[in-house]
């Protein structure tokens, strides 16, 4: 949820920014081809790390563009780290948990899975 959380805000923030400053066209699909670069289905880097890694691009590219007004630039980069505050924080996302698990055999059936990684209080 944080990194499509954290993608779509810093498009609009962007978008924002870009429609008051005077770009050609290729400007701005290069900015979005540079934002395009992360994977968000990648299993190397941690979603957290995807979204803080967008925001930080994000907020670069609202720092080298000076829109008119002024206030423009400093809003938006407020308006991402908040709601990166507010989505990232423990009491929003209290019940996620992150596990890996490595079996030394394919268990199809949800129930036998089940058992054997939470054993019966009878088998203790």
């Amino acid at each position: 949820m944080l990194s499509y959380i954290a993608l779509n805000v810093g498009i609009v923030a962007v978008t924002i920014a870009l429609e008051s400053v005077d770009v050609g066209l290729g400007l701005g699909i290069g900015l979005f081809g540079i934002l395009s670069v992360i994977r968000l289905r990648s299993d190397q880097i941690t979603q957290q790390e995807i979204a803080y890694y967008f925001v930080s691009l994000a907020l670069g590219i609202l720092a080298g563009l000076h829109p008119s007004p002024m206030w423009i630039t400093p809003a938006l980069s407020a308006l991402i780290l908040l709601v990166m505050l507010i989505v990232d924080s423990t009491h929003l996302a209290a019940d996620a948990r992150h596990h890996t698990m490595t079996l030394d055999r394919a268990i199809a059936d949800e129930t036998e899975l089940t058992t054997h990684f939470v054993p019966s209080a009878s088998t203790s």
